[in-house]
This record gives structure tokens, sequence and C-alpha cells, in this order.
């Protein structure tokens, strides 16, 4: 019976991953071909870069959420205790929000200022498209996490998808234009 259970966990996992996967490449599609988004009207640096970091106030605003949320739980919650030395259990799942969080988003600003410095203008729309993504990734994960369901690892891969995908993307492009010519 463990067996079976452990079998349609796993497949219930694997689907689920299947679906952030499709739906992923579906708001990379939606954002990244059919929405419309202002451009810098030059190629300058400053003003890519200037682009690219104002998107990131939606993935920034997830982390700060979840510091709120850590704060706010452990305000009325009446327990004062160190969070960070043994966090008690219902305190566990937005710490590690939090963190992972701040993991992910450092990758992101890295890719996002790898994109306006590399990218030329016409292909500037993959940041908002990358920061939205992110975003949503990121609220999935929490919901998942709070859950504690496979929702965890729908939101991690959406995630993931929007900080490795592009950073592995513009790594072989910048090697292609700079390198093999």
């Amino acid at each position: 019976m463990a067996k079976k259970s452990s079998k349609n966990v796993q497949e219930l996992v694997q689907k689920e991953l299947l679906i952030g996967l499709l739906l992923a490449l579906g708001l990379y599609y939606i954002f990244y071909f059919v929405v419309n988004w202002t451009m810098p009207m030059k190629d300058d640096p400053v003003l890519k870069l200037v682009f690219g970091l104002k998107w990131l106030i939606y993935p920034v605003t997830c982390f700060w959420l979840g510091i709120l949320v850590l704060f706010l739980h452990r305000l009325f919650s009446g327990n004062f205790e160190p969070v960070f030395e043994n966090p008690p259990k219902e305190f566990r799942h937005h710490i590690e929000y939090v963190f992972s969080t701040l993991q992910h988003l450092l990758l992101l600003f890295f890719t996002v200022v790898l994109f306006a410095v590399y990218m030329p203008v016409k292909n500037m729309s993959i940041i908002p498209t990358v920061c939205i993504v992110f975003s949503i990734g990121r609220l999935f994960f929490w919901a998942g996490l709070c859950k504690g369901n496979v929702y965890a690892y729908f939101g991690r891969l959406i995630t993931l998808l929007t900080t490795v995908a592009p950073l592995m993307y513009l790594s072989v492009r910048i090697l292609i234009m700079n390198f093999i010519k």
C-alpha cells in the first residue's frame, strides 16, 4: 500500500512539473510575443539598464511580502524566540520562502543586468517577461510551501526556468557573438 501511495505522489509531482513547464512556456509566449511593452528609444546601455531594473520591482515585492508575512505571523503569534536558531514549525515555510526568494532574486538581478547590457533593444521584452513569470512562480512556490503539496515544485520549476534558462541563453549568445565570429 505504501509503494502505491508513493507511486501516486511521484506521478502527481511529474504531472505538476509538466503543467508548470507548459504554463511557464505559455506565459513566456504571451508576455514576449503578444504583449507590447514600451522599450527604451535608443540603444543606450544606461537607458536599457534603467528599463531592466524598474521591472525588478515585482520580484522584489514578492520578497518583501514574504518578510512582512513572517513579521506579522511572529507578531501575532506571541512567539518571540529567535527565528533562525531553532525556528518553530509554523515559521519554517515562511523562512524557507524568504531565503529561497533572496537567492533566486540575486540570480534574477544578474540576469536582468546582463540582458540590459548585452541584448539589443528589439529583444528587451524578455526582461518584463522574466520578471513577471518569476513573480508568478514565487507566489506558486509560497502557496505550495504553506499548503505542503506539489505546488511548491510547480513554483520552483517556474522560478528556475526564469533564472537559469535566460542565463544559459545569454551565455550562448555572448559566446557566439564574441568568440565564434
